[in-house]
């Protein structure tokens, strides 16, 4: 029993709060930097789980559901390039161009058993038009509520993947939503001013310059990912929906509510979380349910 209990101490340890801690060092050293590497931050915790919990990265790796792994990886490389590209044009042009090609490529070059192009294009597509909104709201609405809504609508989906046995997925997605969750302790300062850009002397607060995006894309892939190997009794909608919470975001922008969440932090940080909250609860519970009034077993 103690060997068991080393073991699973040793299990979450490794998979899940020490990629969570690294990232959460690496988001600590570059707060005052503009450089975009939050998102590569969160990209590492994924990568760091997902080496913990397999003992290899695996590339291309022998399974479709592997290029999850090799999207993270290109995802962290790419987010310090989309904080360049904001500095140098308009942020929503410089959003669109980065979430076209993020959606582009997912489309293109990862898919999942039983998949036609519709499929890998649907994925692309909420990849892209969700990433596009998030990354948008980011830049104009710094704190903790945007970091920390997609650490949730991650952890549901981790949650789920567990809930089906789909623990090698479950795992790394389980320490990014917790590198995301650390993440919203630096991120939650306010500032002053509405659309007061990050400078080389003020902390990064925000998930701008790729990191929402990253957040977004790699919560798309986990969420088609574990529909498409899903063998258990959680239906298709439930693995969908967390993909498209982030769109309660937008209510920042609602007239009324937008004079509201720029006066106020906490505001701004109920009007994300509690509608999110709400989506993510019921999601599990009714998975929860699901798994058990069908007697679903894990994959």
């Amino acid at each position: 029993m103690a060997d068991d209990t080393g073991a699973i101490v040793s299990y979450v340890g490794l998979g899940l709060f020490l990629p969570a801690l690294v990232a959460f060092g690496l988001v600590l050293a570059v707060r005052r930097s503009p450089s975009g590497l939050t998102g590569t931050a969160i990209a590492l915790a994924f990568l760091l789980s997902w080496i913990a919990e397999r003992g290899t990265l695996e590339v291309p790796g022998s399974e479709r559901w592997h290029l999850i792994a090799v999207a993270v990886l290109a995802l962290g490389a790419f987010t310090p390039w989309l904080s360049v590209l904001e500095d140098r044009v308009p942020d929503v042009l410089a959003g669109a161009v980065a979430a076209s090609i993020v959606g582009v490529a997912l489309g293109k070059w990862v898919s999942f058993p039983g998949w036609t192009p519709y499929h890998a294009w649907a994925m692309g597509c909420a990849a892209g038009v969700v990433g596009l909104s998030t990354e948008w709201c980011a830049l104009r609405r710094p704190g903790a509520a945007i970091p920390f809504s997609l650490a949730a609508c991650i952890g549901t989906e981790s949650v789920l993947l567990a809930m089906s046995g789909f623990l090698s997925l479950a795992v790394p997605a389980g320490a990014m939503a917790l590198a995301l969750g650390a993440a919203s302790l630096v991120l939650g300062r306010p500032l002053h001013a509405r659309d007061q850009r990050v400078t080389a002397d003020s902390p990064v607060r925000t998930l701008a310059g790729g990191g929402a995006l990253t957040a977004v894309a790699t919560l798309t892939l986990l969420g088609f990912a574990g529909w498409s190997y899903n063998f258990s009794a959680i239906q298709p909608w439930m693995w969908l929906l967390p993909i498209a919470a982030p769109a309660v975001l937008l209510l920042t922008e609602v007239p009324g509510l937008a004079a509201l969440s720029t006066r106020s932090p906490t505001a701004r940080f109920a009007i994300c979380m509690v509608p999110m909250t709400a989506i993510c609860v019921v999601v599990l519970y009714l998975a929860w349910r699901a798994m058990n009034d069908g007697g679903g077993s894990g994959a």
